[in-house]
């Protein structure tokens, strides 16, 4: 009898997210915005765009996806929420939840993005017995233009496309390569993959599971920080980079001492998605430990596997061996 509600209960999200298709349709054009010659009875809302969570939970199983709200474009609106469905293949992976429920592997889908001046980014992670019984990992990224539909490639965050990419390569053999570890089973950076993100601090790369994996086993990702590929990046006028943010990064000027300052005092370091004072349990379930804390006077430093702590180290308490229970994050060292 559970089980059949079970079933029942992932059939009407089936119902609620389908139909979709496997292809990406392009986008429609944005409704028009009515002009002086042409009055609305009732001026128009301000687009307020937002990212909601949606989906299921069920125990240690979840399937979760984005849900754009907030376009005054009700049909441009619909067709993003088709697009973020079909890139994380969420009715494909809402059938596997009811084929796998009994099993001992978790299936689990995630997501983290935004929407930053009209800027659409996000990232989809699914994982666990996603194809068979095996335990994979598979990334999914959309990024997308509010104010036009359209989708946004590299050739609209570089001057020159073929340039950054192969400053991008030189980097991640130059500099990220030499930190990997030797243990590693793929360990392939190059091609640089197409799926990616962008935020104010930087470029996240997502690579397919057999080409770059972890330590735990996990799809490997790496990020780049804006102003390590200066010189490179497409700004200005209307620029994407300048809409999310990120040419305030690159260029300091009058802004940038009080942006730090806030930032410091709220515990932060600019581009790293922890504070003082969260909860290590958390922190380490969420971004994984690489090895095991290094012990300094009064303490212990924690190494994370996220790409995201490249060559950051996490202060916690003196409390002996690998326990964190109870602990919280007391200082954060960034060599980068």
């Amino acid at each position: 009898m559970k089980a059949t509600r079970i079933t029942a209960l992932l059939s009407a999200l089936l119902l609620a997210v389908s139909p979709l298709t496997g292809m990406a349709e392009p986008l429609p054009d944005p409704a028009p915005t009515p002009t002086a010659d042409a009055p609305m009875e009732d001026a128009p809302m301000e687009d307020a765009p937002a990212l909601e969570d949606m989906g299921v939970t069920l125990g240690d199983h979840a399937v979760r996806y984005p849900r754009l709200s907030g376009l005054r474009d009700e049909v441009l609106q619909e067709a993003v929420n088709t697009r973020l469905l079909t890139a994380g293949r969420i009715d494909e992976r809402l059938n596997r939840l009811a084929q796998v429920m009994g099993t001992d592997t978790p299936l689990t889908v995630t997501w983290q993005g935004s929407v930053t001046g009209g800027v659409l980014s996000c990232a989809l992670d699914a994982r666990g017995p996603l194809n068979d019984l095996r335990p994979t990992e598979e990334w999914a990224a959309v990024n997308l233009d509010l104010t036009t539909g359209a989708d946004i490639t590299f050739a609209d965050l570089f001057l020159d496309e073929p340039s950054a990419m192969e400053a991008i390569e030189t980097y991640l053999w130059d500099t990220v390569a030499p930190e990997m570890s030797a243990h590693l089973e793929n360990c392939e950076l190059t091609p640089v993959p197409e799926t990616f993100t962008i935020t104010a601090q930087g470029l996240t790369l997502y690579y397919p599971i057999r080409q770059l994996s972890t330590l735990s086993g996990r799809a490997g990702c790496v990020t780049l920080h804006w102003s390590e590929l200066r010189g490179h990046l497409l700004l200005g006028e209307g620029t994407v980079l300048r809409r999310i943010g990120a040419e305030d990064a690159v260029n300091p000027g009058p802004h940038t001492a009080a942006a730090v300052a806030a930032c410091v005092a709220a515990g932060q370091l600019p581009g790293l998605p922890v504070a003082l004072g969260d909860d290590m349990e958390t922190v380490i379930a969420t971004y994984r430990r690489l090895y095991d804390p290094d012990l300094y006077e009064g303490g212990r430093m924690f190494t994370l596997e996220d790409d995201a702590f490249r060559q950051v180290w996490i202060l916690t308490d003196g409390l002996a061996g690998k326990d964190v229970t109870g602990s919280v994050v007391q200082g954060i060292r960034a060599d980068r």
